[in-house]
């Protein structure tokens, strides 16, 4: 997620743009209405964004990690809700929350170690996508742990900018 927004504007409890129980960090930065779609090398692989939504069972989506680029048929379930004990760089235990399942249905590894923090979408047209989340890891090799991008607007109180 980023954020033209100075952290002295953020809403409390998040001064520091960051929600550890939902795996979320702010970014700070310039940002346009576009999407990366493509490797960690890339600068010209990006799609409009058209919008945000709200995330539900069977819906299927997309992701754009810097190592795996961009994948799609994700699906989420019936019961998609997900928490899990993690590390944070120090290697101290900390309890991730509030958390979104989604099975690659292409039997795929979900994601790959330096995707974390890469878009979750799904497909409006072919060159536009709507903000669904952020990856967060992989549950079982191809289950994707993701935060949805409803939460972060909670949290943070930013929104959406379209194209």
């Amino acid at each position: 997620m980023t954020s033209s927004t100075p952290p002295a504007a953020l809403p409390s409890p998040y001064p520091h743009g960051g929600n550890v129980a939902h795996d979320l960090l702010l970014v700070y930065s310039s940002v346009q209405g576009r999407m990366w779609d493509g490797d960690a090398n890339s600068v010209t692989f990006y799609k409009g964004v058209a919008g945000s939504d709200y995330n539900f069972p069977g819906e299927m989506l997309c992701t754009s990690g810097s190592v795996s680029r961009a994948i799609c048929n994700y699906q989420t379930g019936e019961n998609f809700q997900f928490g899990y004990w993690g590390k944070d760089v120090y290697e101290h235990d900390e309890w991730y929350d509030d958390l979104l399942l989604a099975v690659q249905r292409d039997g795929r590894t979900a994601a790959l170690p330096g995707d974390s923090g890469g878009p979750v979408f799904s497909l409006s047209g072919s060159n536009r996508v709507i903000a669904e989340g952020v990856i967060s890891g992989v549950h079982n090799e191809n289950t994707l742990i993701f935060q949805d991008f409803l939460t972060a607007q909670r949290d943070f109180g930013i929104n959406v900018l379209t194209d």
